[in-house]
């Protein structure tokens, strides 16, 4: 999902066995683990506030 000012984009991944939300840089760099869960991290959404 992108992030309303078009500049992240946040994405689910199953890595090493573990399913996660990730954020990243629309480039696709600086990926970074935003979950903590260990049960189910997915379809990952912005929230404009």
């Amino acid at each position: 999902a992108w992030s309303p000012d078009g500049r992240l984009i946040t994405f689910s991944s199953k890595r090493g066995g573990v399913e996660a939300i990730y954020v990243m840089r629309s480039d696709g760099s600086a990926q970074t683990r935003v979950s903590k869960s260990k049960g189910h991290a997915t379809q990952p959404a912005w929230s404009v506030r």
